[in-house]
């Protein structure tokens, strides 16, 4: 869920919040984005395919984390250094987490419902 600033300054919502001190973080963060570049219509532009073609491309994301973090770990500016551990926490949901997340959306995207406990969930 943390929001991290990307390549070009915006910020990234690797995750669903988790909690509510979550949820108020990501609310805040809108609420105050002078850009209004929060948005709520995801289940408009992702399909399951385009979700399996995205993870099978993972490691080009997976690259530019490390490569970002990596130069933000050492940099003289606060901020970046701040958001090199945001970096550290997306490429560790990245490799451990995201892709159960996604396949539970991949569910979502299919029924437009969340699925029930031992439902099968699409493979990616």
């Amino acid at each position: 869920m943390a929001g991290h600033r990307g390549l070009h300054g915006s910020e990234i919502v690797f995750r669903q919040p988790r909690d509510a001190d979550e949820v108020r973080l990501v609310l805040s963060a809108a609420w105050n984005d002078p850009y209004s570049s929060y948005a709520v219509d995801g289940d408009a532009h992702w399909t399951l395919d385009l979700v399996r073609k995205w993870w099978a491309d993972r490691d080009r994301l997976a690259a530019w984390i490390d490569g970002l973090q990596q130069a933000w770990s050492v940099s003289e500016r606060a901020d970046e250094r701040d958001n090199a551990a945001g970096l550290r926490d997306y490429g560790r949901y990245l490799a451990d987490g995201l892709e159960a997340d996604l396949r539970g959306y991949g569910f979502w995207l299919d029924h437009r419902r969340a699925p029930r406990p031992g439902e099968t969930l699409p493979d990616l």
